[in-house]
C-alpha cells in the first residue's frame, strides 16, 4: 500500500472510502479506523452532540481493540451508555440485558455465529430491538438480506466515526439508515 498519492500528497481517511480492500489491506484500514476514533475522541473542535446521550448501547464484535476505541468514542463524545459488550453472535445472545438496549452495534463476521444469524435469531425475541450492521465488507453486503434479518441499519467501518452519530440518530428516531453503497 503506497503512503503517498499521485500528486505526492499523503491519503487522507475520507481517500479509502472508496476503495476495496482485501487480505493484508484490511488490517491496515482497520487500524487506520481504530487510530481515527482514538486521535478524533480527545479533539475539542468535535462538538458533543447530545441527541443520544444516554443511549443504552451493546457492542458486539470479535476484534477488542475496535471495540475498545468505539466504546471510547460513544462514551467521551456522545454520553452513551455502553451496557454489555460480546465477541461473536453466541455471547450476545447470552447476555442478560438484552431487553434493556436502546441499540445493538453488530459486526456482520465473527466467528461462532455471525452478525447475520445473531440478529435473526434475537429478533423472535426481542423484536424492537435497534441492530445496526458494522463491517467492512462493502461488497458483501446486501440491504435486503440486512433488512429481512432484522437490522436498522449499516455502517461501513471505514465511515464508521462520520457516519455513528448520524447512525444511531436516526434508528432512534425509528428510520432505517442504510449506506447508498450498499448492493440492493
Amino acid at each position: 500500500m503506497h503512503t503517498t498519492q499521485k500528486d505526492g500528497s499523503k491519503p487522507s481517511f475520507s481517500h479509502f472510502n472508496s476503495t476495496v480492500f482485501t487480505g493484508v489491506s484490511i488490517n491496515i484500514l482497520l487500524h487506520l479506523c481504530i487510530g481515527k476514533l482514538l486521535l478524533d475522541i480527545d479533539n475539542p473542535n468535535i462538538s458533543n452532540m447530545d441527541k443520544i446521550k444516554g443511549v443504552k448501547i451493546i457492542l458486539v464484535d470479535d476484534n477488542i481493540p475496535f471495540r475498545t476505541a468505539l466504546r471510547r468514542l460513544l462514551q467521551t463524545q456522545f454520553g452513551c451508555e455502553i451496557i454489555a459488550e460480546a465477541s461473536d453472535g453466541e455471547e450476545f445472545l447470552m447476555l442478560s440485558n438484552l431487553g434493556s438496549a436502546d441499540i445493538v452495534i453488530m459486526d456482520l463476521m465473527m466467528p461462532k455465529k455471525d452478525g447475520l444469524k445473531a440478529t435473526h435469531e434475537i429478533n423472535w425475541t426481542y423484536p424492537f430491538l435497534k441492530i445496526i450492521a458494522v463491517t467492512m465488507h462493502c461488497d458483501k453486503v446486501y440491504l435486503k438480506e440486512l433488512i429481512e434479518k432484522g437490522f436498522k441499519g449499516c455502517i461501513f467501518k471505514n465511515n464508521l466515526y462520520d457516519k455513528i452519530y448520524e447512525a444511531i440518530d436516526t434508528v432512534m428516531n425509528d428510520h432505517l439508515y442504510f449506506p447508498i453503497e450498499i448492493k440492493p
